[in-house]
């Protein structure tokens, strides 16, 4: 299925390396979802990084880019022309997710943004759905065994 993540989204991923969303990195490295991307997305990915976004982390901007080259699938058209889907972000910046989540099909956009988020409701229309990287994850985590999920089925460990 398609999903196309925005700056932050990618970000928590690959900068950061967000412990919370490690059930979207393992989906995106086991091929069970199609991250779409164009280069202009990637191009602000490149000047986010450049301003020293996630060097706190350890992240080298190098090993960012390297992850979205190793996962994203390119979008065959260099942008995304508008659609006359009427949904439009207060962000002119962040206006490009959502025309390429819906040009592209995509099950979901994941992003951060609040004006994003705030389609949610919207999307849903077109067959898109919002939701922040957290709650996707939280929403595709495998359930806990009975017990807590402790490997002596007490939630303690062994």
């Amino acid at each position: 299925m398609r999903v196309v993540l925005d700056t932050n989204a990618v970000l928590d991923l690959w900068a950061f390396a967000d412990v919370r969303v490690q059930v979207l990195r393992a989906a995106l490295q086991a091929g069970e979802l199609d991250w779409v991307g164009t280069p202009g997305m990637r191009l602000e990915l490149q000047h986010v990084l450049a301003r020293g976004v996630g060097a706190g982390y350890g992240a080298s901007p190098e090993a960012a880019l390297a992850q979205w080259d190793r996962w994203v699938q390119p979008w065959p058209q260099a942008e995304p022309r508008p659609i006359q889907h009427r949904l439009r972000c207060r962000d002119v910046d962040d206006q490009k997710f959502l025309d390429l989540a819906l040009a592209s099909r995509s099950k979901w956009l994941l992003t951060s943004d609040k004006g994003l988020l705030s389609l949610s409701r919207h999307a849903a229309r077109w067959g898109l759905q919002i939701y922040t990287p957290q709650a996707w994850t939280d929403e595709k985590k495998p359930p806990q065994p009975e017990g807590g999920g402790g490997l002596d089925g007490t939630g303690a460990g062994v």
